[in-house]
Formats: C-alpha cells, structure tokens, sequence
C-alpha cells in the first residue's frame, strides 16, 4: 500500500514547509479542503512474467502472480489461481498478457477502498 497516495498527502504536497496549523479548522471545513482535490487514481503495476517450463512440441508455460499461459492446440490459454478458464483462449501470447493484466488491475482495484475511477 506505500505506492497509493492519499488525498491528505496530495494536500500536504502544496502547503508551504513545515504545513499550516489545522486547529482552528472544523471537520466540515477540513473535508471541503479535500474534497476540492481530485482524487488520486492508484496505478497498478504490470505483471512480471517469467517462462515456468521450457517449451515443448511448440507450446509453452508462462506464469506471474497466480495466472498461468499455457499453449496447447495452437491457442494460449489463460488461467488464474489454478482455475481453468475455457473462455480465456487468445490467438496469441500477447493478447493473453493484456487480458491476464486487465483482469489483475481490475480486481486490485476492486479490493481497494475510497474512489476509484
């Protein structure tokens, strides 16, 4: 979680050294100062992928944080946590990445608290 910057942080970013004296501010006051910055959209990072066995009669095993890219039969099939997903079949490796990608950002961000855009 240190790579997600809060909006407090974004705010603490323009104040001048050493920040200003938030005592006399009410709680009301404090969360329209917040509101008036944009929420901070987190980014998540690519998925590394390292080659888990060397390929054979022209297929090939890739694997990063649960997901598995398998060619069989001429298709690159994609799996996550050991899960077979029939549907998730690509013509190539690299469609496959991007779909594998897409699917890890979307349930980072789903995880996450707060807004999210």
């Amino acid at each position: 979680m240190s790579d997600l910057i809060r909006r407090e942080d974004a705010v603490e970013a323009f104040l001048p050294a050493g920040g200003l004296d938030y005592a006399h501010l009410s709680k009301k006051e404090i969360a329209a100062i917040l509101r008036a910055f944009p929420a901070v959209q987190p980014e998540v990072k690519p998925l590394v992928w390292f080659e888990a066995e060397l390929p054979s009669k022209g297929g090939g095993k890739f694997a990063s944080e649960g997901y598995t890219i398998r060619r069989i039969e001429g298709l690159w099939l994609l799996d996550f946590a050991g899960t077979s997903k029939s549907a998730w079949r690509f013509s190539t490796l690299e469609v496959a990445k991007a779909a594998a990608q897409a699917d890890y950002e979307a349930r980072i961000l789903a995880a996450l608290k707060g807004e999210t855009t």
